[in-house]
């Protein structure tokens, strides 16, 4: 809905030509997909004013960074100031398209100034008791519980972003809807025998290699085995399927999750992004080297997985607050401080 409504407001082959200049500069597909939500923000604002995309001038945008300011969902939820840089990001790439692709003459985003980023310390951790308890919610029995299972395991293993688990691809088959080696054509990102996944054209557009652990390293065989060729509709080499055997969207991911989370009685608004934060901060508490979980999560930098260390530090005041038996004992009235001096 939202790629038509843009489509229709900009032109289809304005979009068109947006897509392949953002595909020549290497942005990653689901960098790509995020452009055309965003862009709706602008649609409805150009709307409310009543002008065409390119009668913009300075001063427009600075309305318009105003209006988001202001924005309330149909939730009446305003917009958190990271949805909002990621908007106007989104805004300022596309002027400068049309700019550099001549469909304008100036471009008046150029001067466009971009909100700070809030750096927040992710909350939503899974304990361990808890990514058990969800763990165990799909149903084993069926085939979407199972191939759920396998997802839930492979996301908590690896701690890939929700659009690495989209793209992974296994070999697609050629006119044989079993699945048979010799009918195997393609990329295979599962590798059994290393167990290890390969990350293509993540974020930055750059590819990994991530280590599985044995559990998920198990699932995903049997998976591939039994499961994914029961949903098989067609040729197509996308490893997790939906019923429809097509790509999994996010929105039929999240709800999926959502739904095992509060099956779980997990009182967290738990994400695919959580098991990221779970991941590095279980492995740092258990002794791991930021440089490995770095090359793990696949952050360009080190500072971007340090973070960490600081929910690790808070925990473990929490912990010490909790149990340290001195901490319940009450402290005596007034300050501490030292007396020897005053004789």
């Amino acid at each position: 809905m939202s790629n038509q409504k843009v489509e229709h407001f900009f032109g289809k082959d304005t979009i068109g030509w947006f897509t392949e200049w953002l595909s020549v500069r290497r942005r990653s597909s689901s960098n790509r997909d995020q452009y055309s939500p965003h862009l709706l923000y602008w649609i409805k604002f150009l709307e409310a004013e009543g002008i065409g995309f390119k009668e913009a001038t300075p001063e427009t945008f600075n309305r318009y960074q105003a209006w988001l300011l202001n924005y309330t969902s149909r939730f009446n939820r305003p917009l958190g100031i990271n949805t909002q840089l990621n908007i106007l990001s989104a805004i300022k790439v596309f002027y400068r398209f049309l700019h550099e692709s001549g469909h304008l003459l100036h471009n008046p985003a150029a001067n466009l100034r971009l909100p700070k980023e809030r750096k927040t310390l992710p909350t939503a951790i899974l304990t361990a008791a808890e990514a058990r308890r969800l763990l165990k919610q799909p149903d084993l029995d069926t085939v979407s519980g199972f191939r759920d299972r396998t997802m839930l395991e492979v996301l908590y293993s690896c701690g890939l972003r929700i659009s690495e688990l989209r793209q992974l691809k296994v070999p697609s088959p050629k006119g044989d809807k079993t699945g048979k080696a010799s009918a195997l054509t393609g990329p295979d990102d599962f590798d059994p025998i290393n167990k290890t996944l390969t990350i293509r054209n993540g974020k930055g557009d750059k590819d990994r290699v991530v280590p599985l652990g044995e559990t998920a390293c198990r699932y995903l065989g049997e998976y591939l085995a039994q499961v994914r060729p029961l949903l098989l509709k067609e040729e197509t080499d996308v490893l997790f399927l939906n019923r429809y055997g097509k790509t999994f969207g996010v929105s039929g991911i999240c709800k999926k999750l959502k739904g095992y989370t509060k099956a779980a009685k997990i009182e967290k608004t738990i994400t695919v992004h959580s098991f990221r934060h779970t991941l590095a901060t279980a492995m740092l508490q258990r002794g791991a080297e930021l440089r490995h979980i770095q090359a793990i999560l696949g952050h360009d930098y080190l500072h971007t997985t340090e973070r960490y260390t600081r929910i690790v530090k808070t925990e473990l005041r929490r912990i010490q607050a909790k149990h340290h038996p001195r901490e319940a004992i009450d402290l005596p009235d007034g300050a501490i401080r030292y007396r020897g001096l005053e004789k």
